[in-house]
């Protein structure tokens, strides 16, 4: 869900959408020969609070169906370190359980498996498919973190992303429409990253407008420069869902 939840003085508040929580769950992306399709749901698993889950390109098996692939960091009792997991449903497995026979150092969190490229990448998606029902536990067995809980870089954002909502921030603040002709940029520094259900501190003393928004993040997998347009997804690893939380009177 997009649990947007904040610490105010002791307290933590929890907003929610159209009269339900709205998770902070899971973006699913297929990837095809003929290119690219993703869609939203409400199942369970990427600042800001990030979805507990990184949803990648998949494999086509046969029938045309996608395989998704979807992955997470938890930890459990039995270890406090966050650790990579892929999750199944409402059960998830240890990438550690069925990378045994990994072609040298088996990825141990989700940027080391992005790291490590493409190939990685498929032949675990591979082990994916081959993991036994038997190999997964319970989701509710462990602790969900940010997929990426310290992204290398700036999370890079895109405001008024569209024209709906650029009208509605401009009512909201009694202001003339106005629609960007250039795309509206800032970022997050790494640090805003927190766990899809960790609280967020709130200090009223800086800030009286907390607000939050659904988005949709991108997880680049593929460095590059100058990319043209028609190769951009190329460079796409996976998606997963933000939980931007922001203080209005401070922007």
């Amino acid at each position: 869900g997009c649990r947007s939840h904040w610490r105010d003085r002791g307290t933590v508040h929890r907003r929610r959408a159209g009269g339900s929580v709205v998770d902070t769950s899971t973006a699913l992306l297929g990837r095809s020969r003929s290119g690219l399709h993703f869609d939203i749901d409400d199942g369970g698993a990427a600042v800001h609070d990030e979805a507990p889950v990184v949803n990648t390109g998949s494999s086509t098996c046969a029938g045309g169906a996608l395989i998704q692939v979807r992955y997470a960091t938890f930890s459990d009792q039995s270890s406090p370190i966050p650790r990579l997991g892929i999750v199944r449903g409402d059960r998830i497995v240890d990438a550690a359980v069925i990378g045994t026979g990994w072609r040298g150092p088996a990825p141990t969190s989700l940027l080391d498996l992005i790291r490590q490229g493409p190939e990685a990448w498929q032949r675990m998606r591979e082990l994916t498919d081959a993991a036994t029902s038997a190999s997964f536990r319970p989701l509710s067995d462990v602790v969900l973190d940010a997929p990426i809980p310290r992204p290398l870089k700036n999370v890079f954002c895109l405001g008024r992303n569209y024209i709906a909502h650029a009208e509605e921030a401009a009512r909201a603040r009694g202001q003339e429409v106005k629609i960007p002709t250039v795309p509206v940029i800032f970022t997050k520094a790494p640090t805003t990253v927190t766990g899809p259900f960790d609280d967020i501190l709130v200090e009223r003393s800086v800030t009286q407008q907390v607000d939050w928004e659904v988005e949709l993040g991108l997880v680049i997998g593929v460095t590059g420069r100058n990319i043209p347009r028609a190769n951009a997804l190329r460079h796409v690893f996976g998606y997963t869902v933000i939980n931007d939380v922001t203080a209005r009177d401070l922007q």
